[in-house]
């Protein structure tokens, strides 16, 4: 893959310093290609092809996509856990399987009595990786949650101190009230587009991230749907193995 590679002590394994995209990439593109050969409609093959052009077409890129994946030197636990997917894909050994082990569905997998041998290994394995990688995931938005929410009421506390009584209207008054609450809706909206670009872990951070973005536009009426939305979309995506 083309990795750079810095030497580590004796005795050491080599470590490389650049991350996996391409494995990544790699990997979205054939989860994708396989999720569209299982929905092709049926159609005759040319004679002499146990396979049809649309077949052929979703194979090519799965091919060249496996290609990355296998030959890459995975310098990050993702890449590593793409590459265990990959290995439980091709070992599935009916269509359910398989296409659960390319959403990445794995607590499917852990419950499909088709897998033995060989490929219960890659089970446990899996489930190592998804324990490291989601807790630091989840304490990590959690305390993003958190600093939003304290944000939130600090300003929530000025403005019920501070707010003038009986004011209406855009007066001298509540116009020097609104400058003073200025620093706290700053500081909420800068929270919340961290909890908002922050990789969703699982699918109830999606939901608070939608919270997060509603109760700031009440506050802002700031016109930021679409930045949200798509990232939101992109956690789903990801959340669903790469496949939209």
């Amino acid at each position: 893959m083309g990795a750079d590679s810095t030497r580590a002590p004796d005795g050491a394994t080599t470590f490389t310093t650049k991350n996996d995209d391409q494995i990544v990439a790699a990997w979205r593109r054939y989860a994708t290609a396989r999720a569209t050969m299982s929905v092709l409609p049926h159609a005759p093959c040319p004679p002499g092809k146990a396979t049809t052009p649309a077949e052929d077409e979703q194979t090519d890129i799965m091919d060249a996509a496996e290609a990355v994946i296998r030959d890459g030197l995975a310098s990050t636990v993702r890449g590593v856990e793409i590459k265990l997917w990959l290995m439980l894909h091709d070992h599935a050994d009916n269509e359910p399987s398989a296409l659960m082990a390319v959403r990445e569905d794995l607590k499917w997998c852990d419950e499909d009595g088709s897998y033995n041998g060989f490929d219960r290994h890659i089970i446990p394995a899996l489930r190592s990786i998804r324990a490291m990688v989601e807790r630091p995931a989840r304490d990590d938005f959690a305390k993003l949650l958190q600093a939003w929410n304290d944000a939130r009421g600090a300003r929530d506390a000025f403005d019920k101190a501070n707010r003038p009584k009986d004011a209406t209207g855009l007066t001298p008054e509540m116009a020097a009230f609104e400058e003073s609450l200025s620093p706290f809706h700053d500081a909420c909206l800068a929270t919340a587009n961290a909890v908002i670009n922050c990789p969703a872990p699982d699918a109830a951070a999606v939901l608070q991230k939608q919270r997060v973005f509603y109760a700031e536009e009440m506050h802002t009426c700031q016109d930021t749907a679409a930045d949200v939305t798509e990232a939101i979309f992109a956690d789903a995506v990801r959340l669903a193995g790469g496949v939209a």
